[in-house]
């Protein structure tokens, strides 16, 4: 028997009274997903985006367009979420981690040319592609990496999950590297449960990354699926578009006043020359004296929200690591993530600040 489509089926069962009263429904890659890509590429500045139901799937989608295959090596932040690692298993790589700088917590470009250089030594292949996290709202170094990137001939993959809205040297994030992946589930300024979108500039290979897109639900064995956004995802990531630019300043002025009250006492991350960043989170390091669980517990007792990052270390406990990971290894257990918001009064925003000086000083090792 020949498979009906959900909207006959509805008709038939209706009756011919109401069949009239059925739209055209579109669940999966419709009108309003269109209409969204359209948009999320005007604002980064890119040629093309393709929109998909989440970011691993994206960065998999990515890798598989700039000719990672399975087996091969791809580089990748110690300090972050776990998507990017996510991807590179989606796609059937290996990921090698590459140390964060311990001031702005992205991924250092002289770690990179060390971590180039080492891979050499012990014989193994150049690596296939970099993915680069914009950590807590914060663009990477861009300029530097894409230059080490481009003399080895890698291919680099930008991943905003954070940072949508946030920009490098004028530039908005989205724009950089030959791919660029968008996550919207939480912590982003557009924060909605689920979504994701690719961007990039070439023609050829946006053909390519919408080929994939409508092949990989097939289940091809060896192949991952690639799931697609939905209408609901792409209408509610568009609403919350309209308020992004003033949201994502509203919170940059929050963070000001952060610095200005904790700047000369505590260590906030700090940006890479000629960025901006989108906040997504406001992160600081506690001094090594400080114990992290017992300051988060003395702010929630005051009624105050702070706890480790959204983002942390990956775990596995490697060589490699423990030789190669020196700065994320310093930062680990001393990153802590404070409330900001784009309507957090700066009276507000000043008396978190001064608790979490005061429940420093009694949480002292």
């Amino acid at each position: 028997m020949e498979q009906q489509s959900f909207q006959t089926m509805y008709q038939q069962e209706a009756g011919p009274a109401e069949v009239s009263l059925v739209p055209a429904v579109e669940l999966i890659l419709g009108e309003d997903v269109l209409t969204l890509e359209r948009r999320l590429a005007q604002w980064v500045g890119a040629r093309h985006c393709i929109a998909v139901s989440d970011a691993a799937s994206g960065l998999a989608l990515a890798l598989r367009a700039a000719g990672v295959l399975p087996g091969d090596l791809v580089l990748c932040a110690a300090l972050g979420c776990a998507l990017p690692v996510q991807g590179i298993l989606l796609a059937g790589a290996s990921p090698v981690f590459v140390d964060v700088n311990p001031n702005t917590y992205t991924l250092d470009p002289y770690c990179l040319e060390y971590a180039l250089s080492k891979l050499r030594r012990m014989g193994e292949p150049v690596p296939s592609a970099l993915i680069a996290t914009d950590l807590f709202g914060a663009p990477c170094n861009y300029p530097a990496l894409e230059e080490i990137c481009r003399s080895q001939g890698i291919p680099v993959i930008e991943d905003l999950s954070g940072a949508f809205g946030a920009e490098m040297n004028g530039r908005p994030t989205g724009s950089f590297g030959r791919f660029a992946v968008a996550c919207f589930a939480t912590p982003s300024p557009l924060e909605e449960l689920g979504g994701g979108a690719i961007f990039c500039h070439d023609d050829l290979d946006a053909h390519r990354l919408r080929t994939l897109r409508r092949v990989g639900q097939q289940q091809v064995p060896g192949e991952p699926p690639i799931p697609r956004m939905g209408s609901v995802d792409a209408f509610l990531i568009g609403a919350r578009l309209e308020n992004c630019a003033r949201q994502t300043e509203q919170r940059r002025t929050v963070a000001g006043i952060y610095r200005t009250a904790l700047g000369s006492k505590l260590r906030i991350q700090q940006l890479a020359r000629g960025s901006q960043s989108a906040y997504s989170q406001l992160v600081v390091a506690l001094p090594c004296s400080c114990d992290r669980s017992r300051v988060s517990a003395k702010l929630r007792e005051l009624n105050i929200p702070a706890d480790a990052p959204f983002c942390g270390m990956q775990t596995d406990r490697s060589e490699w690591n423990r030789v190669m990971l020196t700065n994320t290894l310093a930062l680990m257990g001393r990153l802590l993530s404070l409330p900001i918001h784009p309507y957090l009064s700066p009276r507000l925003t000043r008396h978190i600040a001064d608790c979490l000086l005061q429940s420093m000083d009694s949480c002292r090792r």
